[in-house]
């Protein structure tokens, strides 16, 4: 990743956790947005077929990014932003998943996250009135969770 990038990241990450800090998670969302950004743009802008070990690491931060995004939309009572944000998280993970490129280990971490998103993603349906929707994620962390890796 270009150095600029990772100072860039590294301020924004500084300044939104300050902000978290002093003046609430409100504060934070701006700076979570913009890493969330920069992320994204990084990442879209590596080949599609290279499955790199430094590429699987940004898209790992990308996702972790997003989610901590997601979680602040969620406690600022932002659900509809939120379910976007933890629907793109909760579905680039069930793609990681099924790769079969991905150690059995990382599955497993990957798995694990998967399951502590999927009951936020679901919440988000319900504070938004659709508990359809809710009720198809957590059909969804059903079969995640009877998946064992082997």
């Amino acid at each position: 990743m270009d150095p600029i990038k990772v100072l860039e990241l590294q301020s924004l990450t500084k300044v939104a956790n300050e902000k978290k800090e002093n003046e609430g998670v409100e504060a934070s969302i701006p700076y979570l947005a913009k890493i969330v950004h920069v992320l994204d743009t990084h990442t879209s802008q590596l080949s599609q077929n290279t499955t790199t070990p430094s590429i699987q690491a940004i898209e790992h931060m990308a996702i972790y990014a997003r989610k901590d995004y997601a979680d602040a939309l969620f406690a600022t009572h932002r659900y509809t932003e939120c379910e976007v944000q933890m629907g793109l998280v909760c579905r680039t993970l069930e793609r990681y998943i099924k790769r079969e490129d991905i150690a059995d280990d990382s599955r497993r971490d990957l798995q694990s996250k998967l399951l502590v998103c999927y009951p936020r993603w679901a919440d988000c349906y319900e504070n938004l009135g659709n508990s359809h929707l809710a009720s198809k994620v957590r059909q969804r962390t059903q079969k995640f969770q009877g998946q064992t890796v082997t």
